[in-house]
């Protein structure tokens, strides 16, 4: 898929990122009609990163970030609510409470929680 020139920056960029600073993540989905194993963009809040101005401190506001084409089928089983589906973010698992796309509607964010 080349696409423009933004879309091959944008897809180059964010496998650089990802591949510079991504973390392993694996999906099965709970009703193993899917796996996925790969990098992704991942933020846990902390008080700490806060103070220092990295963001607000919010507990409950753990993220990973995907591009298209990664974990597919996640965004719509968690959209339909048929299962729990969960994520294992280097060895921890989280809930996946919900995933919108953000940007241009080629990258996701899923909004996580502690297992």
């Amino acid at each position: 898929m080349p696409g423009s020139n933004f879309d091959v920056l944008q897809n180059g960029l964010f496998d650089t990122v990802k591949n510079q600073f991504g973390f392993s993540a694996s999906w099965t989905a709970a009703d193993s009609s899917a796996y996925w194993e790969g990098l992704v963009l991942f933020r846990n809040p902390t008080q700490v990163a806060a103070l220092a101005g990295f963001g607000q401190y919010d507990p409950t506001m753990w993220e990973m970030e995907y591009k298209e084409g990664d974990f597919p089928g996640l965004r719509e089983l968690v959209d339909i609510r048929a299962t729990e589906e969960m994520v294992v973010i280097d060895g921890v698992m989280y809930y996946v409470r919900s995933v919108s796309a953000i940007f241009d509607g080629r990258t996701f964010k899923a909004t996580l929680q502690p297992v």
